[in-house]
């Protein structure tokens, strides 16, 4: 790729809010054969001269760094022209490039340094400089199985970055101490819920489960010592909410053991505390997670189970069943008529439905939701063209997380394969496969070895060819789809 293509490449996805990281990622997505070092460069739209040039103006002194040693540094391990960085050239680098040291190595190189050095590039970390970098601590420096105080104070602080003092000295009172358990307590913890959900669309499940785990194990620690019955219910409520979440994010990560053991705690927590409605939208979720296992019978007697339980779901609630319901239908090979009708049905109810803004199961439930659901039933119909549109037309709103925009862009994938158009098909499966490597999802490398399946007909294009040899590259083929 051409400096002025990859900068303008760049400058789009720093719009789009991508960190550098995740933008070097995407160029080595693009070239696969470059190292962490080139791609961080070109992610930076920056020359060997550039670097230096750089390197010199942060140093004190004599300028030292010239344009050919940033070529050694970045050939190496090669012995020909290759010449290794020290940690004091990592933290350099790193500086420059706004990132850590251990991202400027992969695997085999970072190995390749002594223990006393690796210990010192594991410190180096200047992310902080990165205004598209949320204030963060890596997940593989937050232990899961820490002691709920320190790490739910650790979490709030340090992971999320909050500035409210009271507020971390008033959880952690709370967490520390039973008796400080209050409603206002509850509502730090549903906040900290906030924060994780926010998370998982910004930077995906790998960055969002440590902190919603801990919030978790605060809530199962203290719902088992709570006295005040109305404070113990608001965090049984809470508590369904953060398990149903763990799910997702279990989902995402497709270990499907994990989700479904987290539904039944979300399960649980709501019939304890006597939330009707929460156990109707588990069984919702639990159609979702079938839908995505490709079983048509249970996704349509989770959703009918949803529909049909002794409680009144929210409106928006009740849309998305009703659609769950229409996709269950598809998928058993129902008339379209069917498919039809049961979706006008749900058009109806989310047409007359009025949002006053108060928090409440389903409030993210909008006009795009709507027609993303759509579009995924229209695949089950055998109308794949449809519901290529619909995705398109979602996705060009730009209001979808970085996370959705992945895995929408996958399905939007499948839906152009489907409908005959291999060359529109790998180039947004490839637009998906640059934010599904940077945010592991392998929900979306499912959806897009679904896509390539779907291209084999036309193999041997160039499009779905490049498709197919990046996703042998960068995605791992999981032992059974």
């Amino acid at each position: 790729m051409k400096r002025r293509e990859a900068a303008q490449r760049a400058d789009e996805l720093r719009r789009r809010g991508f960190t550098w990281e995740q933008i070097a990622g995407v160029f080595h997505v693009d070239e696969p054969g470059i190292g962490p070092r080139v791609a961080f460069r070109k992610a930076h739209g920056l020359s060997h001269q550039d670097v230096a040039d750089r390197w010199n103006t942060l140093t004190t002194g004599e300028p030292t760094m010239v344009k050919s040693r940033i070529y050694q540094f970045e050939r190496w391990p090669s012995p020909e022209s290759g010449r290794r960085p020290s940690a004091a050239a990592l933290d350099m680098l790193a500086r420059i490039y706004k990132t850590t040291g251990r991202r400027l190595l992969t695997d085999t190189e970072y190995g390749l340094y002594s223990d006393s050095a690796r210990g010192e590039i594991n410190l180096i970390d200047h992310r902080s400089l990165d205004s598209n970098q949320p204030s963060q601590r890596p997940s593989s420096q937050i232990s899961m199985h820490a002691s709920s105080t320190h790490h739910l104070t650790e979490t709030i602080e340090e992971r999320n970055g909050t500035n409210d003092q009271i507020d971390q000295r008033r959880l952690a009172e709370a967490v520390s101490e039973p008796r400080y358990f209050d409603s206002s307590a509850v509502a730090l913890i549903h906040r900290q819920l906030d924060r994780c959900k926010s998370a998982d669309g910004r930077l995906g499940a790998v960055q969002a489960l440590p902190s919603t785990l801990s919030v978790l194990e605060v809530i199962q620690t203290h719902a088992r010592d709570l006295r005040k019955e109305e404070t113990r219910r608001r965090l049984l409520v809470a508590g369904a909410d953060g398990a149903e979440f763990a799910a997702w994010l279990y989902r995402d990560l497709q270990d499907s053991n994990a989700a479904q053991y987290w539904l039944d705690r979300a399960t649980e927590f709501a019939q304890e505390a006597g939330n009707l409605p929460m156990q109707g939208y588990v069984l919702l979720k639990k159609s979702q997670m079938a839908y995505e296992e490709r079983d048509a019978v249970r996704t349509l007697a989770f959703a009918q189970a949803a529909r049909y339980g002794p409680w009144q779901l929210p409106p928006k609630v009740l849309v998305e069943v009703l659609q769950q319901e229409a996709r269950g239908h598809a998928m058993l090979g129902e008339s379209f008529t069917v498919i039809e009708r049961t979706l006008d049905q749900a058009r109806s109810i989310l047409n007359s439905t009025v949002d006053n803004g108060e928090p409440k199961l389903g409030s993210y439930y909008d006009e795009n939701t709507f027609l993303l659901r759509t579009a995924s039933c229209f695949i089950e119909a055998g109308k794949p063209y449809q519901a290529a549109d619909l995705f398109n037309k979602v996705l060009e709103s730009g209001t979808l997380s970085w996370r959705d925009e992945a895995y929408f862009r996958a399905r939007r994938a499948v839906a152009l394969a489907l409908s005959g158009e291999p060359d529109d098909a790998a180039q947004e499966g490839v637009a998906a496969l640059y934010i599904a490597t940077a945010i592991k999802s392998e929900r979306t490398a499912r959806e897009l070895r679904r896509a390539v399946k779907a291209l084999a007909p036309w193999e041997s294009r160039p499009a779905p060819r490049d498709l197919r040899t990046a996703m042998k590259l960068h995605v791992k083929r999981p032992s059974a789809d």
